[in-house]
């Protein structure tokens, strides 16, 4: 359980680092930088960056959020016998699908 409570914790802080991250590149002083009439393959500067920035972003909390499944979508540290916390036999609730009741 200390071990979960760990991951989880660190999780937590790295997230909170990146949205730190976050409000440093689009606060004032580092757009700053991007201002000015220079341009990228004719495109202005700072909305390339700005977007370039945001995907960057949306890519740390993607690979923060998923990070740690192997090939078989298993947790890292997670091994063929571990429980899950399902009892043996059961099976995890399936969602239905779009437009077939409710």
């Amino acid at each position: 359980m200390q071990g979960r409570h760990r991951r989880l914790s660190l999780l937590l802080q790295r997230l909170l680092a990146l949205f730190a991250a976050g409000a440093l590149l689009f606060n004032y002083p580092l757009l700053q930088l991007w201002l000015g009439p220079r341009t990228v393959l004719g495109l202005p500067l700072l909305p390339l960056a700005l977007l370039v920035s945001w995907c960057v972003l949306i890519g740390a909390l993607a690979w923060l959020m998923e990070g740690g499944q192997g090939p078989s979508g298993q947790q890292e540290g997670q091994q063929e016998g571990q429980s899950d916390g399902l009892s043996e036999g059961q099976q995890t609730p399936q969602r239905p699908k779009p437009g077939h009741g409710v």
